[in-house]
């Protein structure tokens, strides 16, 4: 039976299609130009880059709350936001 790195060494003689190689780079805010620049400097290589992009709900829930103080009318459906005190009751 092989071990796991006689497995992995199997790469070099032509199984590496078994392997996958994922490289990840995180962007911060204000760096949409560098995403950019780097994805078109990779698709240059004839590298097929993956670009994802989100909002962590806690950044959105506080836009959404500093946006609402300041009067700005937020889509509540879009977001599904509730607006007003809310109160569970819970069964013990």
């Amino acid at each position: 039976m092989n071990s796991l790195l006689e497995d992995m060494e199997a790469d070099v003689n032509g199984h590496g299609d078994l392997i996958k190689n994922q490289v990840t780079v995180a962007f911060g805010r204000g760096e949409d130009n560098v995403a950019e620049n780097f994805i078109k400097d990779a698709k240059s290589l004839g590298l097929e880059p993956a670009q994802k992009m989100k909002v962590e709900p806690g950044t959105l829930k506080v836009f959404v709350r500093e946006k609402l103080e300041e009067g700005v009318e937020i889509p509540e459906d879009v977001f599904s936001i509730f607006v007003g005190s809310q109160t569970k009751i819970r069964k013990k």
